[in-house]
This record gives C-alpha cells, structure tokens and sequence, in this order.
C-alpha cells in the first residue's frame, strides 16, 4: 500500500486494502471498530457543515443500509442534529438486519432521541423507514429527501459484493436524481471500489 502524504487529497484503494487497514487499525492497534464508525461519521458531519454553512436552517436527509455504511449514516445524523440541522434518517432495508458497531449506533440516536424533528406533522418518528417492496419507491424517497439541502447516501459501502437487486437499483437511481448534493459514505452505492 502507498505512504501517506500530507500533499494527496485521496488515497484510492481497492476493497482488499480498504479490508486490509480497517482489520489493522482494530487488530493491531487496537481501535475498536465503533470508534472507526464514529470518526469517519463525525468527518462526515463536519464535511456537510462547512458545505451548507450559508444555509440558514440546513435540511439533510440520509439513507442508511442495514450494514456499517448505515452505521457511519447515524453518527452523523447525531452530530447534525446536536448542531441544530433538520435531519431525516430512513433505513432502507429490514431494520432487523442492522448489527454489530451499526445497530449500537443506531441505538444511541434513537435514546437520544435525535433527529428530533421540526416537521409540522407531530406523527414524524426519529428514524423513518423505506419500503423498498412497496413498488413506488420514487415517492417514497421524494416524501423524504423532497426539501432536503443535501442528502446522504449511506446505503452501501466498499464491502458491496454481488448484483443489486432491482428495488435497490431503483432506489439509487432516484436518490441519484435528487435535485440537491448528495454525500456518499465510502464510495456511491451500487460501484465497485475495484
């Protein structure tokens, strides 16, 4: 793997190296894998806010998947909502399938009760979620992401195997087409670091 260098913006790895580091940081030196999730969430967060600092009440909406790339997605929701951000987190896929570092995070926003909405409708839950078998996916994501500043795509990261199927395809392709920046987590969702 190349050196570090203060003077590179990027350093481009494939998805054995990016495997490679993350079990060096947690196996050899010992960083547990939650304070991985939770730097590269809290960067994020600070990326977005320089972004949108001319924005008066800056609305973001991120997706979550179910796996560690969902997990970085509610650490930030966690940093922008403490900063006073309008923030939407959907979880796009069963809510059962989140494990590990990503569902510690997400229990935390949740018992912090965060993102705590400023949505007119009083019924808004702290965490929405995504039907991706409804068939109407295009709506779905247009209800929340249609007035958002940014949004946030944290569905899949650099450990993407296999074809997606059609309903995430879909799903990409609308959160693509949102008519605002979008931040991806890691790498965009549905590429192949490779």
């Amino acid at each position: 793997m190349e050196k570090y260098s203060p003077d590179k913006k990027c350093v481009l790895m494939t998805k054995d190296q990016v495997r490679a580091v993350d079990s060096w940081a947690i196996n050899t030196v010992g960083i547990p894998g939650v304070v991985l999730m939770e730097n590269a969430g809290r960067s994020c967060a600070e990326l977005i806010k320089d972004k949108l600092k001319d924005i008066a009440e800056p609305k973001v909406c991120i997706f979550c998947g179910t796996g560690n790339n969902g997990g970085d997605g509610y650490v930030i929701a966690r940093h922008l909502s403490n900063i006073g951000f309008e923030v939407v987190v959907v979880i796009c896929g069963n809510r059962e399938k989140v494990k590990g570092d990503a569902k510690i995070n997400l229990d935390i926003l949740e018992r912090l009760g965060q993102p705590a909405s400023r949505a007119r409708d009083s019924t808004s839950r702290q965490v929405e979620q995504l039907n991706l078998s409804d068939g109407d996916v295009p709506a779905q994501v247009k209800a929340f992401a249609g007035n958002a500043d940014m949004v946030v795509d944290g569905l899949f990261g650099t450990g993407l195997s296999g074809q997606l199927s059609d309903e995430y395809k879909q799903l990409i392709e609308t959160i693509n087409a949102c008519n605002c920046p979008i931040l991806a987590v890691d790498i965009p969702s549905g590429l192949d670091c490779d």
